[in-house]
Parts: structure tokens; C-alpha cells; sequence
């Protein structure tokens, strides 16, 4: 009812501004992108080209909501795809063409959007969705086997542990329903914000390591395995903790 209460100008106006911001956050990921394919997975310059990104994005997945259904799903995913395609160090390129795909059909927003088409993208992007839930923990396990040990201080390991959250966050707009998005709500959503909260104070060596073992064992039931972790902290507290 709230959508259909809105004037023709003010539809043309919401598409032709999520249009703009849709191709605006796509530029600001690919910069993120090309500084992580550059090797420099951590420092200022690629803080601030995040940092960057993350109004716009912001802005666009409040807009959206005003969408019809079908604009607003197709909206939902490509963020999704970008999100995999550009932002992550290690995300699934698999998402690569149909984010390319999604792209082009939010840049004809303004001029009105090919129902059928874009119903074709969303249904591409909750398979390749689908698919990257159930091979997840097989990628894991084979790509560990040869990757190098990660050193992480605990500021590290809260921000592996928000990239999961986020990561099922999105997921969830894709697939709701799966059975590893609804254990997910029950078991490791709650583990998530538990370890958050601990980590939010300073933790000795002993706690944190605790915290990223089990991390690694939550994780791989839907993400994947992770790297071998290693806990590296010489400010970390020595005596025991609060749990």
C-alpha cells in the first residue's frame, strides 16, 4: 500500500537515485578489490577505500526497501554478489557474472526494469547461493591443506568473526529457508554475538585461543573450514579472565 501511494515522479525519482548508487558502490568495490589483489589485506588505504564504500551502501539497502518486491530482491542480491565478487579477500568469484549481469539490469532502473529478467538474475543468484552453502566446507578443507598459518592479534579475530556475520547476513537475504541458514540462526548467530561480547574486553592468550579454536570448529558447519589460525598478542593479559 505505501508503494502504491507513491506519485510516478517519486518511483522515477528512488530508481534513478538506487540506480546511481548501485553504480557508485560498484566503483568503490572494485577500488577495494584491486587493493586486495594488490596483497595489502590490511592498512590505511584499504580502510579508507571501505570506509568509502560503506554510506553508499548503507544508503542503498535503505532505498530498496521502498522498491517493488522483484526490484527490491534483485537490489538485495547483486549487493550480495558485489559483496563476494569485490569485497572480500577470499570471497566466492563465483558470483562474478551474475553480479556483472545484476549490475546492468539496475542501471536500467529509471527507464523500468525487465520483470522477466531480473526474476532470471534472482533465481541465478539464490543457485549459486545454494550451491556455495553445500560446497562450502569441502572448498575449506581442500584449500587448507595448503595454505600458510594465519597470525592474528584478538583485534584480528573479532574482525574475522563480524566478516562471518556479515557474510550469513547476506546469505540470508538470499536463502532464508535453507537448513544451514536455520541451525545457523539457532547455534551460530548466538556464538557469534557471545564471542563478540568476550572479545570486547581484553583477553589473555589461553582465552583467545580458546575462542578461535572453537571459532574454526562453529564456522566450517557453514562457511567453511578456516586457515590455521595463530593467536600472536604480546599486550594480551596474562592472568585468567572473565568468560
Amino acid at each position: 500500500m505505501i508503494w502504491m501511494l507513491r506519485s510516478k515522479a517519486g518511483r522515477c525519482a528512488l530508481r534513478g537515485d538506487i540506480a546511481a548508487a548501485a553504480d557508485t558502490l560498484r566503483e568503490q568495490l572494485i577500488v577495494v578489490r584491486t587493493i586486495t589483489e594488490s596483497g595489502e589485506l590490511h592498512g590505511p588505504r584499504l580502510d579508507a577505500a571501505r570506509m568509502r564504500a560503506k554510506p553508499t551502501r548503507d544508503y542503498l539497502l535503505a532505498a530498496a526497501i521502498r522498491l517493488p518486491k522483484v526490484e527490491r530482491e534483485l537490489t538485495y542480491h547483486w549487493e550480495h554478489a558485489a559483496a563476494m565478487t569485490f569485497w572480500y579477500s577470499s570471497g566466492d568469484r563465483g558470483f562474478a557474472p551474475a553480479e556483472k549481469q545484476a549490475a546492468a539490469l539496475l542501471a536500467t532502473l529509471p527507464d523500468g526494469v525487465d520483470s522477466g529478467a531480473a526474476q532470471e538474475s534472482i533465481d541465478a543468484f539464490s543457485n549459486r547461493t545454494e550451491q556455495s552453502v553445500l560446497s562450502s566446507a569441502l572448498r575449506g578443507r581442500t584449500t587448507a591443506l595448503f595454505a600458510a598459518p594465519v597470525v592474528i592479534d584478538q583485534n584480528g579475530l573479532r574482525d574475522r568473526i563480524v566478516d562471518d556475520h556479515t557474510r550469513l547476513k547476506y546469505q540470508d537475504v538470499a536463502v532464508p529457508d535453507t537448513a544451514s541458514m536455520l541451525r545457523a540462526h539457532r547455534e551460530y548467530f548466538p556464538w557469534m554475538a557471545h564471542a563478540l561480547r568476550r572479545l570486547s574486553e581484553p583477553r589473555t592468550q589461553a582465552e583467545l585461543e580458546d575462542i578461535a579454536q572453537q571459532w574454526c570448529s562453529e564456522r566450517g558447519k557453514y562457511i567453511g573450514n578456516t586457515p590455521d589460525i595463530v593467536i600472536d598478542t604480546p599486550g594480551a593479559v596474562t592472568g585468567s579472565g572473565t568468560h
